[in-house]
């Protein structure tokens, strides 16, 4: 798989995300945009997942820079769990070109994601 096929399906994949939530809130049922909107998350956190064990991140700790790739797949979750929350500790980086896209596109979503999250549950409480 070529990058810019992966860079494309994963766009993709997190579009498609939004247009489910959004439909959601549109018809009405917040209470299933809600869970949409949980079931997205985790399931872009996990599909990012398995994308930083295929293309690989720096492991930065202890100040050894060592490459983390098809063997880890905790550390994998941790650092798309920290790009997603864009909390961005550190120990762990993306290494040049496609992780590094793969690392800002996760953020980006984070931030709509969470957007979303706070806007269905505020749709939710006022019942507009």
């Amino acid at each position: 798989m070529g990058e810019s096929t992966l860079a494309v399906a994963v766009i993709v994949f997190g579009i498609l995300g939004i247009f489910q939530v959004s439909y959601r809130l549109r018809k009405g049922n917040r209470f299933l945009a809600i869970l949409t909107v949980l079931f997205a998350m985790a399931s872009v956190i996990l599909f990012y997942t398995l994308l930083y064990d295929l293309v690989g991140i720096y492991d930065n700790r202890h100040g050894i820079k060592k490459s983390i790739q098809h063997s880890n797949i905790k550390q994998c979750l941790y650092f798309s769990a920290v790009t997603w929350t864009t909390l961005g500790y550190g120990d762990l980086h993306p290494d040049e070109g496609l992780s590094q896209f793969l690392a800002a596109s996760e953020a980006i979503m984070g931030y709509v994601y969470m957007g979303l999250l706070v806007a269905s549950i505020y749709c939710r409480k006022t019942d507009l």
